[in-house]
């Protein structure tokens, strides 16, 4: 039985969400789904799919709702019942917009957290002591050796999120069980899932693995899905075109004229040895290196050991010997020479990506 068909149609009830490579997800509004960009929607307009989400994502007056806002945002699965350590601040989730679901619930949002890598960075001091001499008529303060150590924080630097390796889809949310020409609504030429199993002969007959693989947009195996994905993976900008590499990468929502991805305009081309390379930036298709911001809730902290922590007493006249003088200033050490783990990620299961090709 094939994914698609009207038989297992109902399988994808209204309400489901499916990730979409294709360039413009507008024009399968009257196919029965919508882009998840956080319109908001009459109840009378959209039964089906308010009856599905109520107001889970928001609710701006009594006669409308908010379908998901999915733009430059990851999934995750809510909690639930499940190991407290998998969302650790599950209970810190905000609404997505006003009426909408907050805590451990669907819908909640959560912005970005910073926690200290599995292998430690290393620091350096950063308070800097003068040595000099104590010669006659030198009325310094030299500063008091401590036994203990003092706290550093407030550190500067880092990127301005925390985020995994990534790659630009649009999120699709399924909005009727009809088309508006009344056929049943499957999933398009260009829609992304995950699958479970390592053997894809299931998936042969309309999915395909998302490796980048080359594909020919000539004939009709591929026609379709080159009309809704077209170079955005990249190509030779004749007859050969690139399949999304989902290989390794978390999918992220384009963040259109969104402001959750600060980076966006340093999003780069996902191929490369092409004439065309595919699309950077804003555009689906694009990709992004991990990277990692300094904590949102409480800044990193470090023990430094041994160090002055006041001035002492002026010497006494007429010595003449070595002594440390505090300075109040201090200098900035970065803390990514050594340490730190390979990447920065989230808790996270391995899937394969397959797109609908017919």
């Amino acid at each position: 039985m094939k994914l698609g068909s009207s038989e297992t149609a109902p399988l994808l009830p209204v309400g489901c969400i499916l990730a979409y490579a294709g360039v413009d997800p507008g024009v399968l509004k009257d196919e029965g789904w919508l882009a998840c960009d956080g319109s908001k929607l009459s109840q009378a307009a959209y039964p089906e799919l308010f009856a599905a989400i109520a107001t889970n994502y928001g609710a701006p007056d009594p006669e409308t709702f908010n379908i998901p806002d999915l733009r430059g945002l990851f999934l995750r699965g809510v909690l639930g019942n499940a190991p407290a350590d998998r969302d650790p601040q599950s209970a810190g989730r905000t609404a997505p917009a006003d009426g909408g679901n907050s805590g451990n619930n669907v819908g909640s949002r959560q912005t970005y957290g910073t926690a200290p890598p599995k292998k430690a960075f290393v620091g350096e001091s950063m308070v800097k002591v003068d040595k000099n001499k104590m010669d006659k008529g030198c009325a310094d303060s030299p500063a008091d050796y401590n036994d203990g150590s003092v706290t550093a924080s407030g550190y500067a630097g880092g990127d301005l999120e925390s985020r995994p390796v990534n790659k630009y889809v649009y999120f699709i949310i399924k909005s009727s069980r009809l088309t508006s020409d009344a056929r049943v609504v499957t999933p398009p030429i260009g829609s992304v899932i995950p699958y479970a199993a390592s053997d894809d002969a299931a998936m042969a007959a309309n999915w395909l693995l998302c490796d980048g693989r080359e594909l020919s947009n000539r004939g009709v195996d591929f026609k379709r899905l080159f009309e809704a994905i077209g170079f955005s993976n990249g190509g030779d900008d004749g007859d050969k075109f690139l399949l999304p590499d989902y290989r390794g990468y978390f999918l992220r929502g384009v963040a259109g004229d969104s402001s959750n991805d600060p980076d966006v305009e340093a999003r780069s081309a996902p191929a490369e040895g092409y004439p065309n390379n595919g699309n950077e930036k804003n555009a689906v298709g694009s990709r992004q290196g991990y990277a990692t911001a300094l904590p949102v809730s409480a800044d990193f902290t470090t023990r430094i050991p041994h160090i002055p922590t006041n001035d002492g007493s002026k010497r006494v006249a007429g010595t003449v010997k070595t002594y440390f003088k505090f300075r109040s200033g201090s200098s900035s050490k970065k803390l990514t020479g050594s340490g730190g783990d390979a990447e920065t990620r989230p808790n996270n299961m391995a899937v394969s990506w397959y797109v609908r090709f017919r």
